[in-house]
C-alpha cells in the first residue's frame, strides 16, 4: 500500500495561492484521490516521477503539488 505524506512546505505554499489556484488545486486533488482509488486518470491530470519515491502532479501549466 502506497502512503501519502503532506509537507509541511507543502501546507505553507497553500496559504500563498489565490482563491481561483486554491480551487484548481482542490480540483486536481480530486483527481490524484481518484486516481490512487481507482487507477485511472482523468485528462489533464499528469503525474510525474521526480525521483525513486517521490511525486509530483500538475494542477495546470503553472501550478505543481510535491
Amino acid at each position: 500500500m502506497k502512503k501519502v505524506y503532506i509537507l509541511s512546505s507543502f501546507v505553507r505554499s497553500v496559504k500563498n495561492l489565490t482563491s481561483q489556484e486554491k480551487k484548481c488545486l482542490t480540483k486536481g486533488l480530486e483527481s490524484f484521490n481518484r486516481y490512487l482509488e481507482t487507477g485511472q486518470s482523468s485528462s489533464g491530470f499528469r503525474l510525474k516521477k521526480i525521483n525513486h519515491d517521490k511525486y509530483e502532479f500538475r494542477v495546470d501549466i503553472r501550478l505543481r503539488s510535491r
